[in-house]
């Protein structure tokens, strides 16, 4: 939350009895994290399973609360990365599907591969 708010104009508080909220929370039993995107009202999860608290991992959750998207389905991705689908685990290909444009706003912004809310080259990958 620090790094985000020492790079961005986003403040993050301690909750006060706000309706709205984020409980960021360890899951034993979860492969990964998750954390819905955007505002869902109510109690919200961000939550991260055994071995997964990594700053850049709990930067990419955050990214997602905040209402990002993962640049590698960006409508423009293939002109920038190639994603070689053979490569991609079983069950793992709906995270490299291109979004459509009426529901991705790259705000005029260059592709970053180095994006926090791009994977990295080998995640989900059957070659490492």
């Amino acid at each position: 939350m620090k790094a985000w708010s020492d790079k961005t104009c986003i403040r993050f508080k301690q909750r006060s009895g706000e309706h709205d909220w984020v409980r960021i929370f360890h899951n034993e039993t979860q492969f990964g994290c998750s954390a819905d995107n955007g505002r869902q009202g109510g109690e919200q999860e961000l939550s991260c399973g055994p071995g997964q608290w990594h700053h850049r991992i709990l930067m990419h959750e955050l990214g997602h609360v905040l209402t990002l998207k993962h640049d590698h389905q960006r409508p423009d991705r293939d002109k920038y990365v190639k994603v070689i689908d053979q490569n991609i685990k079983p069950g793992f290909e709906n995270q490299f599907e291109i979004k459509d444009r009426s529901e991705f706003n790259i705000l005029g912004l260059p592709y970053d591969r180095h994006s926090v809310m791009a994977y990295g080259a080998s995640t989900f990958s059957k070659v490492k």
